[in-house]
């Protein structure tokens, strides 16, 4: 009964046009968190906070595109959600740099406001220097529950994207036929 259940739920969300859906309104939804914790919470993001949004983007457009064009091409939708999927790799591969900044396994970009002050600056060019930084760093969380920064928590959530959406592509080429 249960294995019954479970196959056809996999067959239903494994159909291109529900997969397709999850992964741009998963994405969606992250960005409103994302947006949410800055203009709502006051919860300033770093540049490579930024940087995390971007794939959610693509991963919408590619999604919706994927959608579009299920009831035409269902493996042209297939391979769109596929680059979903890496969308979601790349997301959290930033985010994992994120965590190293934060936890200072690394330097961060000289865009995240750590970079080192001028060698011999005047008083003049210090001020420059300063002022011209970008007050939110990198290595320093806004936001951490139970331990784990927003980039953290990204981390997870883009790489359970990831596999979900990998294996909704294996369940279907793998268990239900594909139409071309």
């Amino acid at each position: 009964m249960m294995k019954q259940l479970f196959i056809r739920t996999m067959n239903l969300w494994s159909q291109p046009h529900f997969t397709a859906f999850y992964v741009a309104a998963a994405s969606a939804a992250l960005l409103a968190v994302a947006y949410t914790s800055q203009y709502v919470f006051g919860l300033d993001p770093c540049i490579l906070c930024y940087y995390q949004r971007i794939p959610y983007f693509v991963v919408i457009a590619l999604g919706l595109a994927a959608f579009a064009v299920a009831p035409k091409s269902e493996k042209l939708a297939l391979y769109l959600i596929f680059l979903c999927g890496i969308g979601f790799l790349i997301d959290a591969g930033i985010a994992g740099f994120h965590v190293g900044v934060e936890h200072g396994a690394w330097k961060g970009l000289e865009a995240c406001g750590n970079a080192a002050m001028p060698a011999n600056a005047t008083p003049e060019e210090m001020r420059a220097f300063i002022m011209s930084r970008d007050i939110v760093r990198c290595d320093v969380p806004a936001f951490t529950l139970f331990g784990i920064s927003m980039a953290g928590y990204n981390f997870l959530i883009a790489l359970g994207l990831m596999l979900d959406t990998f294996a909704l592509l294996w369940w279907r080429v793998k268990k239900c036929p594909v139409k071309s």
